[in-house]
């Protein structure tokens, strides 16, 4: 069975979306490709197959393992990268 590098990251617990500063703010376009960003959930806990490929599709960021930062946060829809809230 093949582990993909996402699988990877999260099973050692290497992933996970940056907790905000207070004087942080996403921004409402992607500073690097000028579109709108995507709002999308933050989801906490070992993932299982269809939350692996649902992150990989940005359609929601996986949080890691500690649960109680953002509940959503902000994807460019060009290149995935992820904005936390």
């Amino acid at each position: 069975m093949a582990v993909s590098l996402l699988s990877m990251l999260l099973l050692t617990g290497c992933f996970s979306v940056p907790a905000t500063h207070t004087a942080y703010t996403a921004p409402s376009r992607c500073p690097i490709h000028h579109v709108g960003m995507k709002e999308v959930p933050v989801v906490y806990g070992l993932p299982d197959e269809m939350l692996i490929k649902q992150a990989e599709k940005g359609e929601l960021i996986l949080g890691g393992c500690l649960p109680g930062r953002p509940k959503t946060g902000y994807i460019c829809p060009v290149d995935k990268k992820i904005y936390p809230k």
